[in-house]
């Protein structure tokens, strides 16, 4: 019989915490390990389920926290997703039949091929497709083995930029690795997606990843 390889699941939350516990218990039978990485006010995580390891950060370290932190959990296989995610049952298993034994292939739900004029290519979601597809970008959930999430993340100045940082970092580093978009529709937005000091709503945000992407297009795309 096949042995699953257990997931690690990592979460940081800043604001929305009114839906995380709800988003928590979705994820719980679907993984052998939550951790919820805290960057805003611990008197704020209530109710949450036994199952989940809580880390107070003590202040903001903001997105990028999410690419540094697979040295903290336990299994080779990591599912990062945001905190707006709630999943479906059948959800993990639409991204691990993706991802083989080795560690070239990182699976989403949501993804772009960018354009030389900036971040806003094409736009690949997996409730769209019938198909995996690649491409050069993905964001908002990331499953993967270990080894993709350990790329260095200190040249990062702008936090608005950091799954862009990412991109770009795994793509010096491992080259080979292809950024994928399964074909599921098993989840949905939490109720309070759109929060009125989310990050994408600072002044400057598309123009800074737009701008990014122009910077350094060639090294971004994926391989033919």
């Amino acid at each position: 019989m096949e042995m699953k390889q257990k997931i690690s699941l990592f979460v940081p939350v800043w604001q929305r915490y009114d839906t995380i516990c709800a988003i928590l218990r979705a994820w719980e039978p679907q993984v052998n390990e939550m951790v919820l990485w805290n960057n805003g006010d611990q008197a704020k995580i209530k109710d949450l389920p036994k199952t989940a390891t809580v880390i107070n950060a003590g202040r903001n370290y903001g997105g990028q926290v999410k690419f540094m932190a697979a040295n903290l959990l336990q299994h080779p296989l990591v599912l990062i997703a945001d905190d707006d995610i709630k999943p479906r049952l059948g959800l993990v298993e639409d991204l691990r039949k993706h991802i083989g034994d080795n560690d070239d292939t990182v699976v989403s739900i949501f993804g772009r091929n960018l354009s030389p004029e900036g971040y806003r290519g094409h736009l690949v979601k997996g409730s769209k497709i019938e198909e995996p597809t690649q491409v050069d970008f993905i964001g908002r959930l990331y499953m993967g083995h270990r080894s993709n999430f350990l790329v260095d993340m200190n040249g990062l100045v702008d936090t608005r930029l950091d799954d862009l940082y990412w991109t770009l970092a795994l793509r010096r580093a491992k080259p080979q690795v292809r950024l994928m978009v399964a074909p599921t529709d098993k989840w949905s937005n939490s109720e309070n997606e759109r929060i009125r000091d989310s990050i994408s709503r600072m002044d400057g945000y598309w123009d800074t990843r737009n701008e990014f992407v122009q910077d350094n297009y060639s090294e971004m795309v994926r391989l033919s």
